[in-house]
């Protein structure tokens, strides 16, 4: 969500950013598919289900690095984060990110940008990127 903000901000506000940093980055425009799964996400968590099974099952098992699953200690913090999480706070962004859908014009960018990404990101794969 952070970097549709950078990216937005750059674009508007020609001549008042210097560097830009992305990490992780989703695509521009968010596809369809991605925005069905963030509408569904906010569903589930104004639904209350993300406190058993839905988001943070979801999160843990399809967002995280084959070296994070091998990792009990960071996926019980990486839960216990989630759990943590006030419902609509997490709902809200979860909306936000589905409207995603129009397409940044990254010509626009006219500053020094780094993207990080690492190379398990199913959201900003190094191709994509």
């Amino acid at each position: 969500m952070g970097c549709l903000v950078a990216l937005s901000f750059t674009i508007s506000n020609f001549g008042h950013v210097e560097r830009l940093i992305l990490v992780g980055p989703p695509p521009s425009p968010l596809p369809e598919a991605a925005s069905n799964g963030s509408h569904a996400g906010a569903s589930l968590a104004r639904a209350s289900l993300a406190r058993s099974k839905g988001v943070v099952d979801s999160v843990v098992t399809v967002g995280t690095s084959t070296f994070t699953k091998r990792n009990p200690p960071a996926l019980i913090a990486l839960r216990i984060s989630l759990l943590g999480q006030d419902l609509e706070g997490y709902a809200k962004p979860c909306s936000a990110l589905a409207g995603a859908t129009e397409e940044f014009d990254i010509r626009k960018i006219d500053v020094q940008t780094l993207i990080v990404t690492g190379d398990e990101d199913k959201v900003s794969p190094l191709d994509m990127c």
